[in-house]
């Protein structure tokens, strides 16, 4: 119930207010993420970041919280303007109890034994299946929306005809603009849903490229005017309600490598996520085509950074991450421009998600830019860029 709620909330939440990103004051439905620590002593403290040693530690637990609606009736309602559409939105706690693996603190599930590749190929296909099956369920019920708005356009138009030449008649055409006015954001939302199921599908195994490219620790180069990101690791966090999201790179030319490395706030499953790298193959300055992924990186430390290298010739790349579980915690920083001006080199100021593992991250994050720990180096054995200064992607 959790992960439906979720799902469904973050990303009609993208459908009714990205169009104005720039005017959102606050951050989308995020999860706040703590480690209840009980030391040898018996005493207990909230952490806000996983300890990094068990030295004098007898038990860590993980909770991750959502206050949901603050509303008594447990119902978030999102529009444009004049509502349209409501969800709900409970507050829910998920706890997890953590254990010392030698170097951190990690969900047990970290010492299964790895999958086999047709094991992960299957388990790839089941989390895609049940993405679409929620999208499919989200495009039933605004169908279903449809149809009471195409009633109301009609009905507005019968009052405006019979109000011709009245007094009413102006309040009959503002009612008739409204009616067209939400039915055209429902189309909208249709539309923008029915883009996530095929990008689900193109997703499947069987469908998408193949992981590609070695996953290796590291201890990325800070970075600078050559290697791309941010000069400074942050130490922030979040579970996010999207589960992708990419960051324009300059625009080159020729086929080039891409060496990507990003850090992991928690040891183990609860921070593992595949990196992803997206082209814009119709011009419109938005990712809308996957063209290389890695296997599942995961770092052995909390806090340890991952590298992957992949090589493509499309001028108009970005790069991320991607996550199936709606509790995995990632590194997210708002920044206001000044500091992005002074720490943030070459990838684009906006950043691209989706609310779907497997989905395009075709939409501008709506709450300003943020930062996430990541640092690229354009490796480009095979051709140049077409400038010595970046091209930054934004829209």
């Amino acid at each position: 119930m959790r992960y439906t709620t979720r799902i469904s909330f973050c990303f009609v939440l993208g459908l009714c207010c990205w169009t104005h990103p720039s005017s959102a004051q606050a951050p989308g439905p995020a999860w706040e993420v703590y480690y209840q620590t009980t030391y040898d002593d018996g005493t207990v403290r909230d952490l806000n970041t996983v300890p990094k040693t068990n030295k004098g530690i007898r038990r860590v637990v993980r909770i991750s919280r959502s206050e949901g609606d603050p509303a008594p009736s447990g119902y978030e309602k999102i529009s444009t303007g004049t509502v349209v559409l409501e969800v709900v939105n409970r507050g829910q706690t998920l706890t997890h109890g953590l254990v010392w693996n030698g170097r951190a603190w990690v969900a047990p599930a970290l010492e299964a034994p790895p999958l086999s590749r047709s094991g992960r190929d299957a388990q790839t296909r089941e989390v895609l299946r049940l993405e679409c099956q929620r999208v499919e369920t989200l495009l039933a019920e605004l169908r279903a929306r449809l149809v009471r708005r195409d009633h109301a356009v009609a009905e507005a138009l019968r009052t405006l005809a019979r109000a011709k030449g009245t007094d009413a008649e102006a309040s009959a055409s503002k009612t008739l603009a409204k009616a067209k006015e939400h039915r055209k954001t429902l189309l909208d939302a249709i539309r923008l849903y029915e883009l996530q199921l095929k990008g689900l599908s193109d997703s499947a195994p069987d469908q998408a490229p193949r992981p590609t490219g070695k996953v290796t620790s590291t201890q990325p180069a800070r970075a600078d005017k050559r290697v791309l990101g941010l000069d400074e690791q942050i130490d922030d966090a979040q579970t996010l309600p999207h589960k992708v999201q990419v960051w324009g790179l300059p625009r080159a030319k020729g086929q080039r490598g891409y060496s990507v490395a990003m850090a992991h706030p928690e040891a183990g499953p609860f921070g593992a996520f595949h990196y992803v790298a997206y082209a814009d193959t119709n011009a419109d300055q938005r990712p809308d085509k996957l063209i290389a992924r890695s296997a599942l990186a995961v770092s052995d430390v909390a806090g340890g950074w991952t590298n992957w290298d992949f090589t493509t010739s499309e001028p108009v790349v970005f790069v991320g991450n991607a996550w199936s579980d709606p509790d995995t915690s990632v590194y997210f920083a708002p920044r206001p421009r000044e500091y992005i001006n002074d720490h943030w080199y070459g990838l684009s100021e906006e950043v691209y998600v989706s609310g779907f593992f497997g989905g395009v991250p075709d939409y501008p994050y709506p709450y300003g830019p943020y930062l996430t720990n990541i640092r690229v180096r354009v490796t480009n054995p095979f051709g140049p860029v077409e400038s010595a200064s970046p091209e930054i992607i934004v829209r």
